[in-house]
Parts: C-alpha cells; structure tokens; sequence
C-alpha cells in the first residue's frame, strides 16, 4: 500500500491490480478516483469530511498504515476504523462526482 501511494505523489500513471491489496470494492474505486482525479482534489475534499473520518483516511491512505495500525494508534476498535474508513470513502466519492 505504501508504494502505491508513494506512486501516487510522484506519477499519474495507471495501477496494475496486484500492486495493492485493499480491504473492499470501495476502497478499489476510492483509490481509481484517486488516480484519475489527482491527490490534491482528494486532499482538498478531505477538508470537507468529518474530523474523525479524515483523521483516519489520512492515517490510512496519506501515511500507508493499515487498518489494524490506525486502530492501535488512535485507541480504536478495528469496526470503528473500518466503519469510518467506509463512510469517508462513500462521502468523498459523492463531492468527486459532484
């Protein structure tokens, strides 16, 4: 996951699957979005999500921790993370296509 996101800062070039492994569909879409649309649109839109959830989406996607060390780093039930994970992706995936 680090390395795709390290690809991601440096290049706007296509993904192969097998260079990542995510923990849902949804994240698979967040991350093509991600892609396609450039990480500054997606950080500037982070601005727009609750706290709690850009906190976690930053620890997870911006630093490359998983879902188990963002937990452990904030003091979070792994569901909580996983929970806010999802909700911050569906979020962001309506502002993009807005």
């Amino acid at each position: 996951r680090t390395d795709m996101f390290r690809r991601l800062q440096k290049f706007d070039t296509p993904l192969a699957s097998d260079d990542f492994e995510l923990e849902s569909e949804e994240e698979a879409s967040f991350v093509v979005l991600h892609t396609r649309r450039g990480a500054e649109r997606v950080r500037e839109l982070m601005g727009d999500l609750p706290p709690d959830q850009a906190q976690i989406l930053g620890k997870v996607y911006m630093e490359g921790k998983s879902h188990s060390e963002a937990a452990a780093e904030l003091d979070l039930p792994l569901g909580t993370v996983k929970s806010r994970v999802r909700l911050a992706i569906q979020k962001l995936q309506g502002l993009m296509e807005a």
